[in-house]
């Protein structure tokens, strides 16, 4: 008696699909190695001070009415020089700072204009979440790109 492994199947489509999957993994990939190497660019030449929440505005939605969760805050710092400098930034979470709360600001010498509350969520959640995308369109495509024995059908 001879015994025969099992065929394996894959459909075109099925194959299709799991090759896109793996290209749009690689682009997401891409895109979070790159958000996060302009993260740490900008960490490894800024300076850490203490800034002031002067303004908190709710984010106003394409529909007029505020978009729960958004905020736009105005920060204040003194730079090196000892010069006020103002920034609006868009700041996301449960619960908006205050007016008069103390926030960590991070800003180039060179560009202090481009300062930024240091807020991990703040900074880097666009990265981890084209890295997640990345992870599960990766482990899709890998899933599809499988071979699965063929089902059915009598003795080999």
């Amino acid at each position: 008696m001879s015994v025969t492994a099992p065929q394996t199947f894959q459909s075109p489509a099925r194959r299709l699909l799991g090759r896109l999957l793996a290209l749009v993994a690689i682009g997401l990939g891409v895109v979070a190695l790159v958000l996060s190497a302009q993260n740490l660019y900008f960490h490894s030449t800024t300076q850490a001070v203490a800034g002031e929440v002067v303004a908190v505005q709710p984010v106003i939605g394409a529909d007029g009415r505020p978009q729960p969760g958004n905020w736009q805050i105005t920060v204040e710092f003194a730079d090196s020089n000892g010069q006020y400098r103002r920034f609006d930034q868009t700041w996301s979470g449960t619960e908006a700072p205050q007016k008069g709360d103390q926030e960590r600001v991070w800003f180039s010498t060179a560009r202090p204009a481009e300062a930024r509350v240091a807020d991990w969520m703040q900074l880097w959640w666009q990265a981890v979440l084209f890295a997640a995308g990345a992870l599960i369109a990766g482990i899709a495509a890998e899933e599809l790109g499988r071979r699965r024995p063929r089902r059915g059908g009598g003795l080999g």
